[in-house]
């Protein structure tokens, strides 16, 4: 999953930690600090109920703006945002690379937004060690190459034009 050092742990710890003192509070427009129906602890009990499982884990290596659990015996992902996702750019990304990116399901009845998909397989690679003098060349041509693969389809597509000026 990617580097699960003790370290990485105390900084995510941290993260997550902000995300609901400070971040959430703001998000829906009430005090830092105060008791919010929206913790870490409603975020994992709202996932076990609506997914009908007890099988929840939070994500190694989180984003800034949500917090993630997965459910592997489910097989699913399941993010609670600080906004909701933009639907046509996330439309668009669906239309680019079909299945390997996940299509979000829209879960209502939380306060802040939920979103649920598959899991798509794979392994992050952020910051992971390498044995010295062991660099793995073959598989970071290999990242680079699909890197470029996933760029150059994206420009193929004609991509939305939000701030477009009108002329009448």
């Amino acid at each position: 999953m990617g580097d699960t050092s003790d370290e990485w742990k105390r900084q995510e710890r941290k993260i997550i930690d902000k995300f609901f003192r400070e971040q959430v509070p703001e998000a829906l427009h009430s005090e830092a600090g105060s008791a919010s129906v929206c913790t870490e602890d409603s975020c994992m009990q709202f996932a076990k109920t609506a997914f009908k499982t007890d099988d929840v884990v939070a994500v190694d290596n989180r984003g800034s703006n949500s917090f993630t659990l997965l459910s592997p015996s489910r097989g699913i992902a399941i993010q609670f945002r600080l906004k909701p996702l933009q639907t046509h750019t996330v439309n668009l990304a669906n239309k680019i690379y079909g299945d390997q990116v996940p299509k979000p399901n829209f879960r209502d009845g939380f306060p802040l937004p939920v979103y649920s998909c598959e899991i798509v397989p794979g392994k992050v690679h952020l910051l992971q060690p390498f044995p010295h003098g062991n660099f793995p060349l073959e598989r970071e041509k290999t990242t680079v190459t699909e890197l470029g693969w996933f760029v150059a389809r994206a420009a193929s597509f004609e991509q939305p034009k939000p701030y477009a000026v009108t002329r009448r």
